[in-house]
């Protein structure tokens, strides 16, 4: 059945029971310590706190959200456990599942099943710090309101924390550069580099990674870098200026990590002189394309500040391919935000 099928029904069926909200039954929740055959039992408590937040969540009064199941009641294990457990709420749907506790994390899984249909429509999930189960649950609550009242065709209602928005940040790095190829490292030697760009991030307030919430921006950058020859057979110099597009993807690690993965291409003009023992100076200037990879980790100092170090490989098409690598340390400066409408 599609949705526009769907919202028919669902208001028809309103409108039959006088606009009376629809309710949604929260089972026991089964609760496993660590290991997954480690069950510390069936939580009536966490059933009760996350009907509490969906509540919370959905506004509008058609949804009915009920975690008050009878006292020693068993987690439902299977679909039909969880039918008959919504057959016996008098549930139009069911929510059921389990959280799963270890030293390092708290995950769920919190499953939708629709009583009639005895199916289950949609499964739910997160993840988080073992000491953010508040933030768990709101993050379900607000995954779980979101799709009921867009399946349903529901006016959305959803008190939702997670914005979409637009902003532009300004990075700034310094490191060191060394060539990766034998070939060129019996040639050239790395020294500084520098770099100052441009990134536009686009968060839509929904994407996930691993249960972690993400996001991706775009950016150019301009660096620079310089290498010498070896000394002991001739004397030389290699200036390299970089311009550089990335797509970078984000995940928020935790509330002020991020770490990050980007892919770019580059266009370089490098300017070099070169004198041999015996020789003439020579120079000249080349410009050569490349594609760029690498990883990222930022440490958010405040809202706007933020230290950054990157790792990334550089390769450039030359006759002769060079492909480099650059450790850095920067600082991010976020200059606007911009919130965007849904």
């Amino acid at each position: 059945m599609n949705r526009l099928a769907v919202s028919a029904v669902v208001s028809l069926f309103l409108a039959a029971r006088g606009l009376s909200a629809l309710e949604v039954a929260v089972s026991p929740i089964a609760s496993i310590a660590n290991d997954v055959n480690e069950r510390a039992g069936v939580s009536g408590a966490v059933a009760r706190r996350l009907a509490k937040r969906l509540g919370e969540t959905c506004a509008n009064g058609l949804l009915r959200f009920d975690g008050s199941a009878p006292a020693g009641r068993d987690a439902p294990g299977s679909v039909a456990g969880a039918v008959a457990y919504g057959e016996e709420a008098g549930a139009d749907y069911v929510l059921f599942g389990f959280v799963r506790r270890s030293d390092y994390s708290v995950s769920a899984e919190i499953r939708l099943l629709d009583v009639a249909a005895r199916s289950v429509v949609k499964s739910f999930y997160s993840s988080d710090c073992p000491d953010e189960d508040d933030r768990l649950y709101s993050d379900l609550s607000v995954k779980i309101v979101d799709h009921l009242e867009r399946f349903l065709g529901l006016p959305s209602s959803v008190r939702d924390e997670r914005k979409r928005w637009l902003g532009f940040e300004l990075p700034l790095t310094v490191g060191y550069w060394t060539p990766v190829s034998s070939e060129w490292l019996r040639l050239l030697a790395g020294t500084g580099a520098a770099s100052v760009g441009a990134d536009l991030v686009y968060d839509d307030g929904e994407s996930r990674f691993g249960g972690k919430s993400a996001f991706v921006s775009f950016g150019l950058r301009l660096g620079y870098r310089y290498g010498i020859g070896d000394p002991e057979t001739y004397q030389a110099s290699l200036h390299c200026l970089d311009s550089l597009f990335l797509l970078r993807y984000h995940v928020r690690l935790a509330e002020s990590h991020e770490a990050s993965v980007s892919a770019g291409i580059s266009f370089s003009t490098d300017v070099r002189s070169m004198t041999e023992r015996h020789s003439r100076e020579s120079s000249g200037v080349d410009g050569v394309l490349g594609c760029f990879l690498g990883l990222g980790y930022r440490f958010l100092v405040s809202d706007s500040w933020g230290i950054t170090l990157e790792s990334g490989f550089l390769y450039q098409f030359y006759d002769e391919p060079l492909l480099n690598w650059s450790p850095r340390i920067g600082v991010s400066r976020e200059l606007s935000r911009k919130e965007l409408k849904r």
